[in-house]
């Protein structure tokens, strides 16, 4: 929905609404969490005893703060899960489903009117296509791996498949360097984005491999991964660009290899979905 939307604000109010209106709409956002979200259960003015109970059975711990207390056991958390051949499979393919997403995110605007001449209106409409395919395929690749356990079919296999063949299909986005007419380059945008979100479900690795009692520390670590992304390839597809002819074929070469080293990280590093014991 943003894509469209901000071309238009830029084309019709001027960049600097682009800026203005949706930080104005972040800053009203992060007053309404600060009022209604609260960091412990019986911090919730309307939570009562039962539901309590029912939060904290079965295992599950509604604060963790003492945990976080203890001198050094970030560090400590941070060494173990550094060591374990699994969550770096998790975390480096996890850099690579960022990359493809950061790449949409900053440059395929530019990619679109500089190397394909679109203008900002027909280029806001065209560009939101991959999102809308991106969007199915994050719905997909969840279902179609609840599916597969429903089936009887392994975690590993269940959770792996999807996520292996996103970012491996996602390379496609290679191709189009190969295609001239618009209509082609946006198909082929299309699949690659909706393959990259076969795999956005990455997530239930963290919280399936990861310790139970190391959960926040591996989330964390899964975003500063994806972060990486964002401020490295943005960076280095301008190098590129600036450093050469003004093409894109090298990033986009660029972003499907990277797909592809995702794709082999989830495939070989994380030998199978089941929980490390720490």
């Amino acid at each position: 929905m943003a894509f469209p939307l901000i071309a238009w604000m830029a084309a019709a109010l001027g960049w600097r609404h682009v800026f203005w209106i949706p930080g104005g709409m972040g800053i009203a956002w992060a007053l309404v969490w600060v009022k209604v979200i609260h960091n412990r259960p019986e911090q919730h003015p309307r939570v009562g005893a039962y539901e309590l109970v029912h939060i904290t059975e079965d295992g599950a711990c509604a604060d963790s703060s003492a945990r976080a207390r203890e001198k050094g056991a970030f560090r400590r958390d941070m060494g173990f899960l550094l060591r374990q051949r699994r969550i770096w499979g998790v975390f480096l393919g996890q850099f690579a489903i960022a990359s493809t997403l950061y790449f949409f995110l900053t440059w395929f605007p530019t990619y679109l009117a500089n190397e394909r001449g679109l203008s900002l209106d027909k280029g806001g409409l065209t560009g939101a296509l991959p999102f809308v395919a991106a969007l199915v395929g994050v719905l997909c690749g969840g279902s179609w791996s609840d599916w597969m356990v429903k089936r009887g079919m392994t975690a590993s296999f269940a959770r792996k498949t999807p996520i292996v063949t996103g970012p491996a299909l996602a390379g496609v986005i290679v191709a189009a360097n190969y295609v001239t007419s618009n209509a082609a380059m946006i198909a082929v945008m299309c699949v690659a984005f909706f393959a990259n979100g076969l795999a956005s479900f990455s997530w239930v690795l963290v919280t399936e491999i990861a310790p139970e009692r190391m959960l926040g520390v591996a989330g964390g670590v899964f975003n500063v991964f994806g972060s990486l992304a964002g401020i490295v390839v943005p960076i280095v597809i301008g190098y590129m660009i600036g450093g050469g002819d003004g093409s894109f074929a090298l990033p986009l070469m660029l972003i499907g290899g990277i797909t592809i080293g995702g794709a082999l990280s989830f495939l070989f590093l994380v030998d199978k979905v089941e929980r490390i014991e720490a």
